[in-house]
């Protein structure tokens, strides 16, 4: 089984510069991404996990007024 957990701050810049095409030449089992906004998650994220088979889920952080989580 192979997991990958990265710290994602900006997503947008991250898919502009390639992290999609690495990450998913990984082959992953399992992908976490930390700090993970949750626009983003949804809008550019979710849709290229599932597309390839991933199960995508976001939980947003507990404090207040966050729109940060987590997300496999």
């Amino acid at each position: 089984m192979r997991v990958i957990s990265l710290v994602i701050e900006g997503l947008e810049q991250a898919a502009n510069t390639g992290c999609l095409e690495w990450l998913f030449a990984q082959d992953a089992d399992i992908i976490c991404l930390q700090e993970c906004d949750e626009k983003w998650f949804h809008a550019l994220w979710a849709p290229r996990l599932e597309a390839r088979g991933y199960a995508a889920y976001h939980a947003l952080k507990r404090s207040a007024g966050s729109n940060e989580g987590c997300a496999t």
